[in-house]
Protein backbone atom coordinates (compact mmCIF):
# COMPACT_ATOMS: atom_id res chain seq x y z
CA UNK A 1 0.00 0.00 0.00
CA UNK A 2 2.79 2.44 0.90
CA UNK A 3 4.47 2.00 -2.48
CA UNK A 4 1.19 2.68 -4.31
CA UNK A 5 0.66 5.87 -2.29
CA UNK A 6 4.22 7.05 -2.91
CA UNK A 7 3.85 6.37 -6.65
CA UNK A 8 0.58 8.29 -6.75
CA UNK A 9 2.14 11.23 -4.91
CA UNK A 10 5.12 11.24 -7.27
CA UNK A 11 2.83 11.07 -10.31
CA UNK A 12 0.91 14.12 -8.99
CA UNK A 13 4.20 15.89 -8.11
CA UNK A 14 3.40 15.94 -4.36
CA UNK A 15 5.79 15.29 -1.48
CA UNK A 16 5.25 13.85 1.98
CA UNK A 17 5.47 16.30 4.86
CA UNK A 18 8.61 16.04 6.97
CA UNK A 19 8.40 14.65 10.48
CA UNK A 20 9.69 17.96 11.85
CA UNK A 21 6.84 19.90 10.25
CA UNK A 22 4.28 17.39 11.52
CA UNK A 23 5.59 17.58 15.09
CA UNK A 24 5.68 21.38 14.92
CA UNK A 25 2.10 21.49 13.58
CA UNK A 26 0.92 19.26 16.44
CA UNK A 27 2.73 21.45 18.97
CA UNK A 28 1.12 24.60 17.51
CA UNK A 29 -2.34 23.00 17.60
CA UNK A 30 -1.86 21.95 21.22
CA UNK A 31 -0.88 25.50 22.17
CA UNK A 32 -3.90 26.92 20.31
CA UNK A 33 -6.32 24.56 22.09
CA UNK A 34 -4.66 25.25 25.45
CA UNK A 35 -5.04 29.00 24.90
CA UNK A 36 -8.71 28.48 24.04
CA UNK A 37 -9.16 26.65 27.35
CA UNK A 38 -7.37 29.44 29.20
CA UNK A 39 -9.68 32.07 27.68
CA UNK A 40 -12.75 29.97 28.46
CA UNK A 41 -11.65 29.72 32.09
CA UNK A 42 -10.94 33.45 32.32
CA UNK A 43 -14.20 34.50 30.68
CA UNK A 44 -16.66 31.83 31.80
CA UNK A 45 -15.55 30.87 35.30
CA UNK A 46 -16.90 33.34 37.81
CA UNK A 47 -15.04 34.68 40.84
CA UNK A 48 -16.77 32.14 43.07
CA UNK A 49 -15.40 29.23 40.98
CA UNK A 50 -11.90 30.68 41.02
CA UNK A 51 -12.10 31.27 44.79
CA UNK A 52 -13.19 27.62 45.30
CA UNK A 53 -10.16 26.41 43.35
CA UNK A 54 -7.82 28.73 45.24
CA UNK A 55 -9.17 27.49 48.59
CA UNK A 56 -8.98 23.87 47.47
CA UNK A 57 -5.33 24.35 46.56
CA UNK A 58 -4.58 26.13 49.83
CA UNK A 59 -6.29 23.40 51.84
CA UNK A 60 -4.87 20.68 49.61
CA UNK A 61 -8.39 19.39 48.95
CA UNK A 62 -7.46 16.76 46.38
CA UNK A 63 -11.08 15.91 45.58
CA UNK A 64 -11.98 19.50 44.61
CA UNK A 65 -8.76 19.91 42.64
CA UNK A 66 -9.50 16.69 40.74
CA UNK A 67 -13.04 17.87 39.96
CA UNK A 68 -11.64 21.13 38.55
CA UNK A 69 -8.98 19.31 36.51
CA UNK A 70 -11.58 16.91 35.16
CA UNK A 71 -13.71 19.86 34.00
CA UNK A 72 -10.70 21.32 32.22
CA UNK A 73 -9.85 17.97 30.60
CA UNK A 74 -13.42 17.57 29.35
CA UNK A 75 -13.32 21.08 27.90
CA UNK A 76 -9.97 20.36 26.24
CA UNK A 77 -11.17 17.09 24.70
CA UNK A 78 -14.36 18.64 23.30
CA UNK A 79 -12.61 21.75 22.00
CA UNK A 80 -9.75 19.84 20.38
CA UNK A 81 -12.08 17.28 18.79
CA UNK A 82 -14.22 19.98 17.19
CA UNK A 83 -11.15 22.06 16.28
CA UNK A 84 -9.54 19.10 14.50
CA UNK A 85 -12.75 17.92 12.82
CA UNK A 86 -13.69 21.36 11.58
CA UNK A 87 -10.27 22.25 10.22
CA UNK A 88 -9.65 18.80 8.69
CA UNK A 89 -12.98 19.02 6.88
CA UNK A 90 -12.97 22.68 5.85
CA UNK A 91 -9.29 23.18 4.97
CA UNK A 92 -7.66 19.76 5.00
CA UNK A 93 -5.33 21.32 7.57
CA UNK A 94 -5.32 22.70 11.08
CA UNK A 95 -3.82 26.08 11.89
CA UNK A 96 -0.62 24.26 12.78
CA UNK A 97 -0.64 22.57 9.37
CA UNK A 98 -1.29 25.87 7.62
CA UNK A 99 1.65 27.50 9.43
CA UNK A 100 3.98 24.58 8.60
CA UNK A 101 2.66 24.41 5.02
CA UNK A 102 1.38 20.86 5.28
CA UNK A 103 -2.00 19.42 4.35
CA UNK A 104 -3.98 16.29 5.10
CA UNK A 105 -5.32 14.56 1.99
CA UNK A 106 -7.19 11.36 1.29
CA UNK A 107 -4.64 9.10 -0.39
CA UNK A 108 -7.18 7.73 -2.88
CA UNK A 109 -8.12 11.05 -4.51
CA UNK A 110 -5.47 13.40 -3.03
CA UNK A 111 -8.09 15.88 -1.87
CA UNK A 112 -9.16 17.09 1.58
CA UNK A 113 -10.89 14.45 3.70
CA UNK A 114 -14.68 14.31 3.58
CA UNK A 115 -16.78 14.87 6.70
CA UNK A 116 -16.77 11.22 7.79
CA UNK A 117 -13.01 10.88 7.26
CA UNK A 118 -12.40 14.15 9.14
CA UNK A 119 -14.51 13.04 12.12
CA UNK A 120 -12.88 9.61 12.08
CA UNK A 121 -9.38 11.09 11.92
CA UNK A 122 -10.12 13.53 14.76
CA UNK A 123 -11.64 10.77 16.92
CA UNK A 124 -8.72 8.38 16.47
CA UNK A 125 -6.29 11.28 16.96
CA UNK A 126 -7.93 12.20 20.28
CA UNK A 127 -8.15 8.59 21.49
CA UNK A 128 -4.45 8.13 20.79
CA UNK A 129 -3.53 11.44 22.38
CA UNK A 130 -5.51 10.74 25.55
CA UNK A 131 -5.13 7.01 26.09
CA UNK A 132 -2.00 6.03 24.19
CA UNK A 133 -0.09 9.19 25.09
CA UNK A 134 2.08 9.59 22.02
CA UNK A 135 1.93 6.11 20.49
CA UNK A 136 0.06 7.85 17.68
CA UNK A 137 3.30 9.34 16.46
CA UNK A 138 5.50 6.27 16.89
CA UNK A 139 3.80 4.63 13.94
CA UNK A 140 5.31 7.19 11.54
CA UNK A 141 8.59 5.27 11.88
CA UNK A 142 7.03 1.97 10.82
CA UNK A 143 5.92 2.82 7.27
CA UNK A 144 7.35 4.62 4.25
CA UNK A 145 4.47 7.10 4.00
CA UNK A 146 5.00 8.32 7.60
CA UNK A 147 1.37 7.70 8.52
CA UNK A 148 0.25 7.34 12.12
CA UNK A 149 -2.85 5.62 13.46
CA UNK A 150 -5.23 8.51 12.68
CA UNK A 151 -3.92 8.64 9.09
CA UNK A 152 -4.39 4.90 8.70
CA UNK A 153 -7.93 5.03 10.10
CA UNK A 154 -8.99 7.86 7.78
CA UNK A 155 -7.14 6.80 4.62
CA UNK A 156 -5.10 9.98 4.71
CA UNK A 157 -1.55 11.13 4.25
CA UNK A 158 0.10 14.44 5.16
CA UNK A 159 1.76 16.24 2.28
CA UNK A 160 3.91 19.32 1.88
CA UNK A 161 2.20 22.32 0.31
CA UNK A 162 4.23 24.82 -1.70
Amino acid sequence: MDIEILEKLEKEDKKLASLNSRVLAHFIDTIICSLLIYFLIVFFFNDNDIEKIRLAMQNQDIEQINIFLLKIMKMYIVIKFFYLSLFFYMYGATLGNLITKTKIVNYEHLDSPNLFESLNRALVFMICEIFLNGVLFLLVFTNKTRRHLADLASKSVVIKVD
